[in-house]
């Protein structure tokens, strides 16, 4: 089997390192990442490090399948139809469930059970066309993004020999992929959408589970201790501490001795959560 990938960070390093291990040929690579080019210039692949090169290179070239994973680019219908097989792209969630940009984060957002990824046949639909493999991982009431997206690379890394080889089947024509199927729940996410407890009202209903959960699903989410109970929280108005010389806006909690932080920086990206201690806290 010969592929051409688009691919970058450790999900690509995998890839390359397991498909060379079961003897595929891959013909070229798609990156910018330094990870993936150290890597092609020690294997002596082809790469291109702008995507429209590579586009016009793999349009002269023969080979059976395309893969793409961590492309945050729409490939272009024309390029999907250049191998003789087709395309497969790897994406970070249950599909139809979570199309588009952060599935993880928006799986914790909505209070999923389950998170895991999926290899679909690539098509003009974003994250559509039939599944190759997929699994599913339990999504635990205490993970946070870093966690939930680690699980989902392990799970990535141990399947990847399987699913280069079921790959092989459908070159061979011996394995038929199974259809998405749409339910009401289906949701695309597209980029720039990232959930955030601060950029949707706290509601005083919720209950300390559910404070979490939404909490977890913001980028950069640091949680230093689950001591005391946060049941009900809301904004205090114009209040904030002073911390290591840094202004941050408190949360009041209900009970005991703990305050959900958001860090106040105007240039800071995402939302970055702690949970303190009022006794380390100095007032400004």
């Amino acid at each position: 089997m010969k592929v051409a990938l688009i691919t970058s960070g450790s999900v690509g390093v995998q890839l390359i390192n397991e498909l060379l291990a079961q003897n595929v040929e891959i013909a070229a690579v798609s990156t910018s990442c330094r990870m993936v080019v150290s890597l092609c210039l020690r294997r002596k692949i082809e790469h291109f490090s702008i995507t429209e090169r590579f586009y016009q290179h793999v349009k002269k070239i023969e080979f059976d399948l395309l893969l793409s994973a961590i492309n945050p680019k729409i490939t272009p219908e024309w390029v999907l139809n250049c191998s003789k097989h087709g395309a497969f792209n790897y994406h970070d969630s249950l599909l139809p469930r979570h199309r588009g940009v952060n599935a993880t984060n928006w799986a914790i957002w909505d209070g999923d059970s389950e998170i895991g990824y999926t290899w679909h046949q690539m098509t003009t639909s974003l994250d559509g066309g039939d599944i190759l493999f997929g699994r599913s991982l339990p999504l635990n009431i205490d993970d946070d993004v870093r966690r939930a997206n680690m699980k989902v690379f392990l799970a990535f890394c141990k399947d990847l020999s399987a699913v280069i080889s079921r790959m092989k089947e459908f070159v061979e024509g011996v394995f038929a992929l199974s259809p998405q199927v749409e339910f009401k729940d289906s949701k695309t996410h597209r980029l720039g959408e990232v959930p955030s407890v601060f950029d949707r009202l706290l509601k005083p209903s919720w209950t300390k589970a559910e404070i979490f959960q939404k909490a977890h699903a913001g980028l950069g989410f640091l949680l230093l201790s689950t001591e005391g109970g946060i049941h009900e929280c809301e904004p205090l108005q114009d209040s904030c501490a002073q911390i290591l010389g840094k202004k941050h806006r408190v949360w009041k909690t209900e009970t005991n001795e703990s305050v959900l932080l958001r860090l106040k920086s105007p240039s800071t990206k995402g939302a970055h959560f702690s949970l303190l201690s009022k006794s380390n806290l100095l007032q400004s």
